[in-house]
C-alpha cells in the first residue's frame, strides 16, 4: 500500500506542469529522538516475566537526508526526501547484567516549503518512517526476541530554516515516528542545493 502511495506522489510531483524548476540537495546534521522502542522493549520483557529491567540510552544520532525539490517561483517549493538517522543505542540492565540494542530511523517525507520573509522559510507536510534495529537483545547469556519492536507508520513534519543562497540550515520536527504518537524526532541540519 505505501509503495503505491509513494509512486503516485512521485508521479504527480515530477509530472506537474505548474512547477518549472527541479532541484536536488543533501542535508546532514544531528537528530534527537524520543521514541517508544525503549518503552516497547521494557514492556515486552516485563510481560515475559523479566522484572526490574532498566535502561539508559543515547538519544542522539547522525542524520542524512537527500531530496528532490520542485518550485514555481522563489517563494515556494515542494520536496520529496529520503532520510536516515543512524546511531541510536540503548543499554538494558537486569540484575547487574547488561545488553545493548542498536537501532536506526529511516523514511520518506513530503513537504511544502514557503519562504516567509528575509530568506526565512517554513515547511510542513508528512512522512512515512521505520524504526528498525536488532532482532535479538542479549542480556548476559540470555537472548530475547525483540523483532516486534521494529515498526513503521506515518506522521507529520514541520520546521523552519534560513537560506544562504544554495546553502540552507533548518530545524525540523518529525512527529509520530513509525506511526507511534509517543515517538518524535527533532533534527538540526545544514544542507546544499544543486
Amino acid at each position: 500500500m505505501i509503495y503505491r502511495f509513494i509512486t503516485v506522489i512521485c508521479f504527480l510531483f515530477l509530472s506537474s506542469k505548474t512547477f518549472a524548476e527541479i532541484g536536488y540537495g543533501v542535508e546532514v546534521g544531528a537528530a534527537y529522538a524520543l521514541d517508544s522502542r525503549v518503552d516497547a522493549v521494557i514492556e515486552q520483557r516485563n510481560n515475559a516475566g523479566m522484572q526490574n529491567i532498566t535502561s539508559s540510552y543515547d538519544d542522539g544520532a547522525i542524520f542524512v537526508r537527500g531530496y528532490v525539490s520542485q518550485s514555481q517561483d522563489t517563494d515556494s517549493s515542494l520536496e520529496i526526501g529520503l532520510f536516515q538517522a543512524t546511531g541510536f543505542s540503548t543499554d538494558y540492565t537486569v540484575a547487574n547484567e547488561t545488553g545493548s540494542d542498536d537501532y536506526n530511523i529511516a523514511g520518506v517525507d513530503f513537504t511544502f516549503n514557503l519562504n516567509a520573509i528575509y530568506d526565512i522559510s517554513i515547511k510542513f507536510g508528512g512522512h512515512y518512517s521505520f524504526i528498525y534495529g536488532d532482532d535479538e537483545l542479549i542480556i548476559g547469556s540470555t537472548s530475547h526476541d525483540i523483532e516486534s519492536t521494529n515498526v513503521d507508520g506515518a506522521g507529520i513534519v514541520f520546521g523552519t530554516g534560513y537560506n544562504f543562497g544554495d546553502i540552507r540550515t533548518s530545524v525540523t520536527y518529525y512527529g509520530s515516528i513509525a506511526g507511534d504518537g509517543d515517538s518524535h524526532m527533532t533534527v538540526g541540519t545544514i544542507g546544499y542545493s544543486f
